[in-house]
Order: C-alpha cells, then structure tokens, then sequence
C-alpha cells in the first residue's frame, strides 16, 4: 500500500507518553466540549491485511454494523505466519527509498480506463505472481517467540496441554481456524474478501462540492490463467475510512556499508536477507556472516550453527532522532518507527485512517489488536469520542520529550507497558460506552491471561 504523499503523508506525531499510558488522559465530561469531529460520516470501512489483527477488525466492524471489505495480497489469510519454501525476490541493494521500501506502487497507465488489464507470459508471470504475492519471512524451524497462553484469539483459547512454543505451522492453521470460524477462509468465497489483492493507493476524496469525501483504493488483483500465464487487473473502489492491519515488518533493510554493492554483483548468491533464509542445510560447510543482532539474527545464527563451518554476528548501537519541533513530519522517516499516530492507532490528520499492531516488543500482538478494533469502530460510529487535534499534538511532544527523542525505542512497549496500555483502554472504552452505548472490553487480567469477551452493549449515542 502506498499513501500519496501530496494528499496524505505529512503530519505531526501524537500520542501518550509513558505515564499516561497507565489512566485516561482525559475524562469524558470535558471531550464533549474539546473533541475531534470526524469530517464526514463512516459506514464502508477497508481493512487492508488478512492476519491476526485485520481479522479481528473485520470481526469487530461486522459486529458494530459497518459495511467492510478485507483485502489481502496473498492467496489465504493467516499474515507473516503462511510458509512455503518459495523466497520473497532479492532485496535492493543499496536499499530503495525509506518511504518506498520494496513496495513499489504498480498503477495502470495513466489515462486507462478502469477496470485495466494485462497479461503475462512465462517467467514474467511467475515473478509477476511471486512478487505480488510476497512470500513471508518464515524459516522451516521457526517457532513463536511467544507462549501460546498469550498468542490465541480471546474467542478461540488453545486446548489444555499445548506446548507454549508453538511451530510456525500450528500457528498458522490455528489462524486460519479463526478466519474459517468467521467465514473469512480462501475457500468461504465470502464476497467481502478479496485475496490475490494489492492495495496500491490510497487518497483522499472529495464530493461535487470539493469537500473531503473519504478515501479512494486503487486495487491490482492478480490469478493465474494456467501454468504460463497470469491476469493483472487494476480496479477502484471508495471507503469512509481504512484499517491498516498489513504488520510492520515487510521491507529488508540492508545497510549501506561501503564496498557492498560491488561484492554483491561479484556475489550474487552470497548475499541473502533474513526474509529469504529457509533452510540451514544450505549453508552447511561455510563461513556466515549476520549482520544484525535483534530476534530473526540470533534465532537464525542459532538455527545454522549445527550446520555453518564459522559464524560471525554484527550489531549496532541505536540511534535517537529527538526532533520534536512544530514542522509537519511524515509517518515514515528512517524505517525504524513510525510517527502521526495517536496511541499508535489514529492517524492525527485524519483519524479515519487506523493503524493496528504496530507497536513492537508487545506480547500480546492477538489480543491487542481487539482494543485497537473496538477503539475504532467506536470512534467511526460516535460512540467514542477523540481529543482535539491541538490536544493530541500536545500529547506528541510530551511523549517524544519523556522517550528522549525518535528512534527504534519510540514504539517500544513490553510486557509491562502492555498491561498499562491495556488498562487506558479500559478504563476509555468502558467508560464510553458507559456513557454512549456499545461494546464492552474486559480487564486484563495479567501477561499470561486471556481475555474473555464482553457482551454488554447499549444503543445510546452522543448527543449532536
């Protein structure tokens, strides 16, 4: 997916700062007065991305009566957790743009008329299928870095007696299980689902009277004809407001050292990131080189060491980016963090965009994504209510000032942040809908607990 930086990208950062992730920042008898007032009215919601937190959002929204539509570029839901022995294509080396990542935008030519189609042949329809497609970052051995206990779906807990490190594997059919209960499978050709789909742009859009409108997705779907060939076809469709649930992490990063990029011509099978690793035995009797020390770095040296002749592992320090003036800054800047959201979930500009799962260092990447869901869906019906902007820009230079600054730390939460961040939540949608109707959340209990769903729900709505 691709935001169209001259309608979209810039913004300033807001969100909670460590403190006041443990209560409301807020209380509900003095929103009514100082709130965000959506710009227009939400019914038809996207969600982009078919893994853990785009299904519960689809669950969620359905519930909460919008119109929804998924849309997934792989071919069955289930996220980074879908394994095959097929490789994502080699990563660019230097890298590509920050803000471009690998995921260039491919958009029909300009003027086309829409639907537009095209046709490929041979090995330009198999690298056309696989680079749509992107195969994930998973290696045969891969286990979760997380117990079982606390990577389940709060409507789906595993069965007593399941090893807490959970094979890549199970882990996927688990997902999928989730996806079938819901109708969401490949194979429930459930009409409000759409795999083998790219969501190439996303802009603003504006009615006859050049009012903002909603959003505009350009969308490439891509099948096979036969074993030769494959479809493209590029089509639009409109959206009240968009979920953003494809995960943080999909484009390699390779640094720029020096002298690199001619070994890698010289070497061109020498060189591989750790999305494409698979197997350690293709590595048995060499030298390796890691370059990178955080978890896929050290799992994978652990996982060639049986195999490699040497190892060595490379690591850097981090680095802090503690700009924090009043000048507009984009989400993305150095592909360490992102910025312009608060609680890490409402694109400040336009909080009809939502971003799920995007912290990192969260045990609970099947459980947070439901608060995420209900925050939204609340918010988009008037059944919650957001501070205003100058509020929530407030609140950005406050958090980036208690964290020291940007950097690879800024979206940092652990085990013992997530139970605050889970706390603010409660105590904000509760008492929304306390006040406004709706769902209910319930307490989180502790790190190793599940949450059991809630079902009170009123139809109160705040008063116009």
């Amino acid at each position: 997916m691709y935001l169209r930086r001259t309608k979209l990208l810039v913004a300033y950062l807001s969100s909670l700062h460590v403190a006041a992730w443990q209560t409301p920042i807020f209380a509900p008898s003095t929103l009514d007065s100082d709130s965000y007032t959506l710009k227009w009215p939400v019914k038809k919601v996207a969600i982009i991305g078919a893994g853990p937190g785009g299904l519960l959002n689809y669950r969620e929204f359905t519930q909460a009566g919008f119109d929804v539509h998924l849309f997934e570029r792989d071919y069955i839901p289930t996220g980074t957790w879908h394994y095959t022995e097929e490789i994502p294509v080699d990563a660019p080396i230097p890298n590509a743009e920050i803000s471009v990542a690998d995921y260039t935008p491919s958009l029909p030519p300009k003027g086309a008329k829409l639907p537009y189609e095209e046709v490929y042949y041979g090995t330009d329809s198999k690298e056309l299928l696989r680079a749509h497609r992107g195969p994930k970052p998973i290696w045969a051995t891969l286990h979760s870095n997380a117990p079982a206990p606390i990577q389940q779906f709060t409507e789906l807990p595993w069965p007593r007696g399941t090893e807490w490190e959970l094979p890549h594997a199970k882990l996927g059919r688990y997902i999928r299980s989730f996806a079938s209960y819901h109708g969401l499978n490949s194979n429930d050709d459930n009409p409000r689902v759409s795999f083998n789909t790219r969501v190439e742009l996303v802009e603003k859009r504006y009615d006859d009277d050049g009012e903002e409108a909603g959003w505009t997705l350009t969308l490439k779907k891509v099948f096979s004809i036969d074993e030769n060939s494959s479809r493209a076809v590029w089509y639009t469709q409109d959206f009240d407001a968009v979920v953003i649930a494809t995960g943080r992490y999909n484009a390699p990063n390779v640094p720029n050292i020096p002298g690199l990029e001619a070994w890698a011509k010289q070497f061109p099978d020498n060189l591989r990131h750790s999305r494409q690793y698979r197997r350690p035995e293709a590595y048995a009797g060499k030298t390796v080189l890691i370059i990178g020390g955080a978890t896929s770095g050290v799992e994978i040296a652990r996982d060639l060491n049986p195999h490699a002749t040497g190892m060595y592992q490379s690591v850097r320090p981090d680095t802090a980016d503690d700009d924090s003036s009043d000048q507009p800054r984009p989400i993305v800047t150095d592909g360490t963090h992102l910025r312009s959201l608060w609680l890490d979930l409402f694109y400040i500009e336009e909080p009809t965009l939502g971003f799920i799962n995007m912290n990192i260092g969260s045990p609970q990447s099947f459980t947070y994504p439901e608060y995420q869901a209900v925050a939204l869906t609340k918010v988009w019906s008037g059944k919650a209510l957001l501070p205003s902007t100058s509020e929530l820009w407030r609140q950005q230079r406050e958090r980036v000032k208690e964290l020291d600054g940007y950097g690879p730390h800024f979206q940092f939460v652990g085990s013992e942040k997530t139970e605050r961040i889970f706390r603010f939540f409660l105590g904000w949608l509760n008492g929304a809908a306390a006040l406004y109707g709706g769902r209910q959340v319930c307490q989180f209990i502790s790190s190793l607990s599940f949450i059991e769903r809630c079902s009170i729900t009123t139809d109160r709505r705040p008063e116009s």
